[in-house]
């Protein structure tokens, strides 16, 4: 009997491997849509941290350039990489499932879904490496050095 490596069970199983090829397609697509929906909930989250932290203690942990994209990639990454490409998943699965349709070009439907997917990973993230972050407080306000 031959063991299997638990990595390979592992992503096997999520990614459906043993699948015919319009549910792998379509597994992978609810599985990156569902990162991109945690990676969006982060951004949301930054966002509210430094509101939080500005209602709280008067101080802005991130700096302008860092909550202006993180309120930029939550919507980005949300609408797009989540709730757009979770429904063109299930739309191309019953699509394909109920008609019986076998694409011709499917390396053009592979191309298309994973240049979908790096394209968000282009977009400039909230993660700046700088050396301070934002550092604006009441105090620096009224004393007028900004």
């Amino acid at each position: 009997m031959e063991k299997s490596n638990p990595l390979v069970k592992l992503v096997s199983s999520i990614f459906l491997l043993d699948k015919d090829w319009v549910t792998r397609v379509t597994m992978a697509m609810i599985v990156l849509s569902l990162i991109w929906g945690i990676l969006g909930i982060i951004d949301a989250l930054m966002v509210r941290i430094e509101e939080a932290s500005w209602a709280l203690f008067q101080y802005l942990p991130l700096s302008p350039q860092e909550y202006e994209g993180s309120i930029t990639l939550h919507g980005i990454r949300d609408l797009f990489g989540f709730a757009q490409q979770l429904i063109f998943a299930v739309f191309f699965y019953f699509t394909f499932k109920m008609l019986k349709v076998e694409p011709r070009a499917k390396w053009f439907f592979n191309i298309g879904f994973i240049l979908f997917n790096i394209s968000f990973m282009l977009f400039e993230g909230p993660i700046i490496l700088t050396n301070q972050p934002g550092l604006i407080t009441t105090s620096e306000l009224r004393v007028g050095t900004i």
